[in-house]
């Protein structure tokens, strides 16, 4: 098991572009994407809505996956990074993932 999959079963509470940067908080945490993301899926897919499962691919893409289908996916592709980090992921208990 991942650490990432603390999001599986949580709820998304808030999903907001701000600058080149997508924020997304889950009650069980906030995850931020520093290289592109692509939001799949109606507003009214997303809001409080629960995380159905999650698939990271190594080199490619991590995408959380919604009840309703919908679909976050954020690249990890190398020459999609425009830093040193992908995401990062801050757990409401402390956990932090950085890829």
């Amino acid at each position: 098991m991942s650490e990432l999959d603390r999001i599986v079963g949580s709820t998304l509470l808030g999903l907001k572009q701000e600058n080149e940067y997508l924020i997304c908080t889950f009650s069980c945490g906030v995850v931020c994407a520093y290289n592109p993301a692509i939001v799949t899926g109606k507003n009214e897919c997303f809001i409080n809505r629960v995380v159905h499962s999650i698939n990271y691919k190594q080199g490619l893409s991590f995408s959380i996956i919604m009840k309703s289908g919908a679909k976050i996916e954020i690249s990890l592709v190398d020459t999609d990074y425009s830093g040193s980090e992908a995401f990062c992921a801050k757990f409401n208990c402390g956990v932090i993932v950085v890829e």
